[in-house]
């Protein structure tokens, strides 16, 4: 795909899903990746008409933060052409293209260039992720969230929930040391075979935190498929059992529409989601006491 634009005498195309591949691949190299060193400053008096995710999107491209946030950028005259600091032998600018403003790339003045914003940048340099997948979009922006240092609502109740994630995984390493199996045995009794689902389960979770997709307790709720992870079905429909019976975990089944990938479709049928609570100390004894009852 190709659409030229014309910016201040040259003109580029907008990074699509290979320019974005082809950006990533480049930070494989850890000395290129290494350059572009990002930096924490306070942008909130930016943001603070912004109410939603896809509104701070829209707007962290369009302000002045871009060279700001990478520190190999910051001495850099906009518009002004320097050696290009990730494609070897390219030239490179940062401009201001009358809506967004991009780090700009190019072989030569024979070639066409690509403009990339600060959302391509910072999606390519997550080399552990595909460059054009949701998950990776979400943490590039959560990232921003955090660089930029601007909160708003939906921002809030994400970084709740991964927090929410983190106490739980902490929890869950607690459960092999002996104090923590000593205070709560019948906890123990129950969960010590199942640690390892239980982390399938909340690294997945945090994985897939979705605003849109929230349970009756404000929990962000996912779909889990045991098969992917190796999981027998009995193992997986016992571990839920147990799961349950201590309030551990919520369970509901609805319809959804979700994108199917093999037929290229929308698609909607009964999904099962799943979703926790933030796991305490308060949670777990009475949790214990209960079990401790019923034995």
């Amino acid at each position: 795909m190709s659409i030229m634009i014309w910016h201040n005498g040259r003109y580029y195309n907008n990074a699509f899903e290979e320019q974005k591949k082809k950006l990533q691949r480049a930070f494989m190299d850890e000395n290129k990746k290494t350059k572009w060193e990002k930096q924490s400053f306070d942008a909130s008096s930016l943001f603070e008409d912004v109410k939603t995710n896809q509104e701070f999107i829209r707007k962290v491209t369009r302000v002045d933060v871009l060279q700001k946030t990478f520190a190999n950028l910051a001495d850099k005259e906009e518009d002004v052409i320097f050696d290009c600091e990730v494609f070897d032998g390219n030239e490179a600018w940062i401009g201001h293209d009358d809506v967004e403003y991009r780090y700009f790339t190019r072989k030569s003045l024979k070639n066409l260039a690509v403009g990339y914003t600060i959302v391509d940048l910072l999606c390519a340099l997550q080399t552990n992720s595909d460059v054009n997948s949701p998950y990776c979009f979400w943490k590039t922006r959560r990232e921003l969230v955090e660089l930029l240092n601007v909160s708003y609502k939906e921002s809030e109740w994400e970084k709740v929930e991964e927090e929410k994630y983190d106490t739980n995984m902490e929890i869950l390493q607690l459960m092999g040391e002996k104090e923590f199996s000593s205070k709560y045995p019948y906890i123990c009794n129950q969960l010590t075979e199942h640690i390892r689902v239980m982390q399938m389960m909340f690294e997945t979770g945090k994985r897939f935190i979705n605003l849109k997709k929230k349970d009756i307790h404000g929990n962000s709720r996912f779909v889990f498929y045991p098969g992917k992870s190796d999981l027998s079905k009995k193992k997986f429909n016992n571990f839920i059992r147990v799961m349950k019976k201590m309030n551990l975990v919520f369970v509901e089944k609805r319809e959804d529409t979700y994108f199917d990938k093999k037929r290229y479709e929308n698609v909607t049928k009964e999904l099962t989601f799943y979703s926790f609570p933030r796991y305490s100390e308060e949670l777990f004894n009475e949790i214990e006491e209960r079990l401790k009852t019923f034995n």
